[in-house]
């Protein structure tokens, strides 16, 4: 459904102006497969997934991150267990950043274990910090260590060199 039409419909059924959506919002027949990002900030977090996922079948769904927002809001398990059930879709894939350090990695994979025996379908935990080892900015190259492993569980027919 083209952007002007979701304008149009959200203006006659609320009689207030049309909503102005974000610019990285790109409309697709693709149905997504929702994402939990949890990273150092939110705009790390969200600068490095927005165009990796332009084109693919994945979405961002939430963000949660341990500096940016208020305390109260920032990555907790209990933030993150609310998060994961809270949404609808339910998220089927999460992202740990190199800054989510190994005793970390242990205490989310309870609360991920939980969540994905609620979750028909395949899931996929992308721990970078697994991966890569060293906390601080996505080092270059990973965002197709990241499309390599969700292609993997969900595109197995797309091959990655």
């Amino acid at each position: 459904m083209p952007t002007t039409a979701i304008k149009t419909i959200y203006y006659t059924k609320t009689q207030s102006a049309p909503i102005s959506l974000h610019p990285s919002t790109k409309m697709s027949t693709l149905p997504t497969i929702p994402a939990v990002l949890i990273g150092i900030t939110r705009t790390t977090a969200l600068s490095s997934s927005i165009d990796l996922f332009t084109g693919t079948p994945y979405s961002i769904a939430a963000v949660l991150d341990l500096h940016e927002a208020p305390e109260k809001y920032q990555f907790s398990l209990s933030n993150l267990g609310t998060v994961l059930y809270a949404l609808h879709p339910r998220p089927r894939i999460l992202g740990t950043g190199t800054a989510i350090e190994a005793e970390m990695v242990e205490e989310i994979e309870s609360v991920w274990g939980e969540h994905v025996g609620r979750v028909e379908g395949r899931c996929c935990w992308v721990a970078l910090s697994k991966t890569h080892g060293r906390p601080g900015p996505p080092p270059p190259g990973i965002g197709e260590e990241v499309m390599r492993q969700l292609d993997a569980v969900f595109r197995p027919e797309v091959k990655h060199s």
